[in-house]
């Protein structure tokens, strides 16, 4: 029997750190590391499996949905999306990551890969609800808040505009394990 906290029937799944990043990579093609504050500290995890491991910011959506789309038509068949919002490094919940991680199901879901978990869904409500103070609360959350306190503020202004770069970094390509 298919566990249920691993959203099995969902084409597009959510989940929060690498303990759900494990979880839910059982059975996905990608698995999308959202790291909006990328600084290092919650580097995509190292995971067992075949899949492809994407890591990306909000600004990256459209172009990870648009990776997704052209992988699926490669495929000739569903392909499933584990989307994860990175955390902290200790795997705690962080606002900014939450947003890119809404950020990207709400992309795959206008690009037509819509079949998504309740948790994806909430994720998704988060990012629309709160886009206009998408930047301001990227400074004012306590991972922001953090990183000007660890580095400073030009590395929170440095990583804000990362985050809303339109690229992303294929830390692994299922394509290439096949190969091997």
């Amino acid at each position: 029997m298919n566990d249920p906290r691993t959203q099995p029937q969902y084409q597009v799944r959510f989940g929060l750190g690498r303990a759900q990043a494990l979880e839910l990579s059982a059975g996905a093609d990608v698995v999308v590391w959202a790291d909006a504050l990328a600084d290092g500290s919650t580097p995509a995890p190292e995971l067992p499996g075949t899949f492809s491991i994407l890591s990306a910011g909000t600004g990256a959506a459209t172009a990870v949905a648009e990776w997704v789309i052209a992988q699926q038509e490669l495929k000739g068949d569903r392909f499933t999306v584990a989307v994860i919002a990175a955390g902290n490094a200790d795997g705690g919940f962080t606002v900014d990551d939450l947003l890119a991680a809404g950020a990207i199901v709400d992309a795959l879901a206008d690009a037509g890969i819509d079949y998504i978990s309740p948790e994806a869904a909430s994720a998704v409500a988060a990012f629309t609800g709160l886009k206009s103070a998408h930047n301001h609360l990227l400074s004012a959350s306590s991972a922001g808040q953090q990183l000007i306190q660890d580095a400073g503020r030009g590395a929170l202004d440095a990583a804000i505009a990362s985050n809303s770069a339109a690229t992303f970094a294929i830390v692994r390509n299922s394509r290439e394990l096949v190969r091997e």
